[in-house]
């Protein structure tokens, strides 16, 4: 079953998308994903507050925190770490797959990617955030006005190689399946299922996105929900065997729906589900 939620995972990440970096117009910056709505934007605030974080559960779910910590959830999405995301970026190199060459690198403030070919904007482009951690990795640059993008470039971790993810198609500029292309749009295809209670934040009259989420990655209330009563609930009687009443039994429909929601090959209706409702 963790299998097909790390493939399921991972095929998410196919639809994402890339950013520029360089001369002309400051763009908009993407809004940070952050527990804390103060900074996000005001209709937020109130459905972000039901929420705990991850970190509080650790408090009383000591080995399920720890398993969850380093599993595909827990690092599904995450910024770039020195440790880790040298590799595909050191030596600098020209890398080609099928019909995508970029110029990558690691410089003083991180890795960078430069499209070549096919013709288009070659602007340097900032990795901002890191997808997947296998069998895929992708990385994640700023487009401008909020928006993330990918390039169909991904990094398999096992062969220690780039890799096209449309092998042989040649996707060009201007379509919508392209990595410029909305197809490739992290805010709309591929943020949702990779941070926890996340809002797209989507301004159709300026086409601008204030994507924000209550946390980076897959958390435990990704699966189970908001928890801060819960937390308040277990701080104010601990020791205590009697049961929460805070807590909200599932039906064996709502977990699979929950799992659903992310791992099915569908269409987001409404940008708002919850653990709870019916996929």
């Amino acid at each position: 079953m963790l299998a097909a939620a790390i493939l399921g995972v991972a095929a998410l990440a196919l639809r994402m998308g890339r950013g520029p970096e360089g001369t002309g117009p400051k763009p908009t910056p993407a809004v940070p994903l952050s527990a804390d709505p103060a900074g996000g934007i005001p209709p937020m605030a109130e459905t972000f507050a039901a929420y705990a974080g991850s970190e509080s559960c650790r408090e009383c779910h000591v080995e399920a925190y720890a398993a969850w910590k380093g599993s595909h959830h827990g690092r599904a999405e995450r910024p770039p770490d020195p440790a880790i995301d040298r590799t595909p970026f050191e030596p600098g190199r020209r890398v080609a797959a099928g019909a995508t060459t970029v110029e990558v690198g690691w410089d003083g403030q991180g890795p960078v990617v430069t499209p070549v070919a096919p013709p288009g904007d070659d602007r340097p482009r900032r990795v901002v955030r890191v997808i997947g951690e296998s069998p895929l990795v992708q990385f994640l640059v700023e487009a401008g006005n909020g928006r993330l993008q990918t390039l169909d470039l991904s990094w398999d971790p096992q062969r220690g190689e780039w890799f096209n993810v449309f092998g042989d198609e040649d996707r060009q500029p201007g379509e919508w399946g392209h990595w410029t292309g909305r197809g490739m749009n992290w805010n709309a295809m591929c943020a949702a299922c990779h941070n926890t209670r996340l809002r797209k934040n989507y301004d159709a009259a300026t086409d601008v996105y204030r994507t924000a989420a209550v946390e980076t990655g897959v958390g435990c209330e990704a699966c189970h929900g908001s928890m801060r009563e819960h937390v308040a609930w277990r701080r104010a009687h601990p020791g205590t065997s009697a049961p929460d009443p805070t807590l909200r039994r599932q039906t064996p429909d709502q977990w699979r729906d929950t799992c659903g929601s992310c791992h099915a090959r569908r269409g987001e209706l409404t940008g708002d589900f919850v653990p709870g409702d019916a996929f």
